[in-house]
């Protein structure tokens, strides 16, 4: 998964999500636990989706680069950082508290 320690936000937003689902539905039938976990694919689903495909692209990124090429990526980063902080914010600002059930 994202090697920038995202995959224990992901954990994190699954457990709270499923959580939320089980004290909202409490299934007691086969049934109702199939259509429980069907809702919660559904709303995990694209974003797993989008970290998946963000971490690959990443990775693509770095994999073959040289050590002085690295280096340079590095330094680059705080200003990339900059330029594109609001970017960066939108997608950090999903809260799986206000997903609706």
């Amino acid at each position: 998964m994202p090697p920038q320690g995202q995959s224990v936000g992901i954990c994190l937003d699954d457990v709270i999500l499923l959580s939320r689902l089980l004290a909202k539905r409490q299934p007691t039938a086969a049934s109702d636990v199939a259509a429980l976990f069907t809702r919660y694919d559904s709303l995990r689903r694209p974003h797993v989706t989008k970290a998946h495909k963000l971490a690959i692209k990443r990775f693509e990124n770095v994999k073959d680069i040289s050590w002085l090429a690295f280096k340079i990526r590095e330094w680059f980063l705080w200003l990339v950082l900059l330029l594109f902080a609001k970017q960066f914010s939108a997608e950090s600002e999903y809260d799986v508290l206000k997903e609706e059930l």
